[in-house]
């Protein structure tokens, strides 16, 4: 699959010159062994060169692993990076870190299981906090100038990258990349967010135990200002 870049729009309207023009990526998502994915749900981000991101763009591959996302560029400017992933409930998830122009080929690095163990600062177990997908990085390829990697969007964690930690403050996490080093997040209304890394590697990670920290908070006094006493139910 490649990239194509579209020629700029020319429909005009009332003598007014367009003022932007559409921009089209094309690619292929694939497994490990090159085979076509269906349906995998894709996200990217464009970059032009003017350092301005555009709104993320996100589509479903059709039965031939493949997809195209347009975009509306500024007239002068153009695309200049495409970084973003593509995800797959059961075969796996691939990261998108490309210059604009090269081919697109989206390749799904297969899912390992990661486990551990939330508990609060006493040594009580963390139930109900969610266990997330949160950062995906690759390991630097021979000629690649620099690592892929990728932020999750929420539509794409939840339902299929996250899991909840059980009465007993275990839980289990079945999609997380092969080959990747990968940031979990750790989420609950009580406590603060916490990051947990996932070293890269094939086999499942040793048990995975993290403390989480109460959030902060502000304790205090409601005064009324014409009274001068304190305001209940506040």
């Amino acid at each position: 699959m490649s990239v194509k870049r579209a020629i700029p729009l020319l429909t005009v309207l009332c003598g007014v010159t367009p003022v932007v023009r559409a921009e089209v990526l094309r690619g292929q998502v694939v497994d490990a062994a090159g085979n076509a994915v269906a349906q995998a749900m894709v996200q990217v981000r464009l970059q032009t060169e003017r350092r301005e991101s555009l709104e993320p763009k996100a589509v479903q591959a059709d039965a031939q692993g493949a997809f195209v996302i347009a975009a509306e560029v500024a007239v002068g400017d153009a695309v200049k990076w495409v970084n973003g992933l593509a995800v797959s409930p059961t075969r796996g998830l691939g990261v998108i870190a490309a210059r604009f122009g090269e081919p697109v080929r989206v390749e799904l690095l297969p899912y390992r299981s990661a486990t551990g163990v939330l508990r609060d600062q006493q040594g009580q177990p963390v139930a109900g906090a969610e266990i997330c997908v949160r950062w995906v990085t690759l390991p630097r390829k021979p000629g690649e100038e620099w690592a892929r990697f990728a932020s999750v969007p929420d539509e794409f964690r939840r339902p299929h990258l996250a899991t909840t930690s059980g009465a007993d403050g275990k839980w289990e996490l079945r999609c997380v990349p092969q080959e990747a080093d990968v940031s979990l997040e750790v989420t609950s209304e009580q406590y603060a967010t916490e990051q947990v890394r996932v070293p890269q590697g094939v086999e499942a990670p040793p048990l995975i135990e993290t403390v989480l920290q109460l959030a902060g908070h502000i304790e205090g006094t409601v005064i009324n200002a014409e009274t001068g006493k304190p305001q209940p139910d506040v």
